[in-house]
């Protein structure tokens, strides 16, 4: 009787671990960092008489880069990964349009874990799009002096939130992850 239920605990136990999210382990969770010094800002317009139920977020993805924090994905074929954490922020337009939003880069403290942004994306809701790749990030990196990262999107909309977008030249670089940049992102009515 005794092992019928150390059997019936060790599979409690087994299918609790099993539905859990290895992100949201506290063991490895990030730390906020309280004064973020790199910031990627997303400016731009997007067109008041485009329907409401438009909106522009920011997605940032940030992981893990020690890989003593990696969590199993399957033992059996020894593959792990990365912990990850997405922050989305929603761009708020003002009454002319014009809004602003300030992605911190450096959102998380390094940590034990050496947390980093991995990449920055952007998704206009509601218009069957996926979302957009802004840029991807490395280590900390020096850039040339006279390096600029002002990179320019423009959406056209009808409205019914169909959407065809022109993207600026791709500089086709990942960038430094200690530096600040702009991107500007307009959507317009077609």
């Amino acid at each position: 009787m005794k092992k019928y239920y150390l059997f019936l605990l060790g599979l409690c136990v087994l299918l609790v671990s099993c539905g859990s999210d290895p992100n949201d382990d506290p063991a490895f969770a990030p730390v906020v960092n309280p004064t973020p010094k790199y910031f990627m800002t997303v400016k731009g317009f997007i067109d008041p008489s485009l329907p409401k139920n438009l909106n522009l977020q920011i997605i940032t993805q940030y992981e893990t880069n020690n890989p003593a924090c990696d969590y199993t994905v399957n033992s059996f074929e020894g593959v792990y990964s990365q912990r990850i954490r997405n922050i989305t922020l929603t761009a708020q337009p003002d009454s002319k349009g014009n809004y602003v939003v300030k992605v911190p880069i450096d959102y998380f403290l390094a940590g034990k874990c050496e947390w980093a942004i991995e990449v920055t994306q952007f998704l206009p809701t509601n218009t069957g799009l996926s979302p957009i790749l802004i840029s991807y990030f490395t280590k900390p990196a020096d850039l040339p002096k006279d390096f600029t990262y002002e990179q320019y999107t423009k959406f056209h909309c009808d409205e019914q939130l169909n959407c065809m977008f022109d993207a600026s030249k791709d500089y086709d670089i990942d960038l430094p992850n200690n530096h600040n940049y702009i991107y500007q992102i307009d959507v317009r009515k077609q």
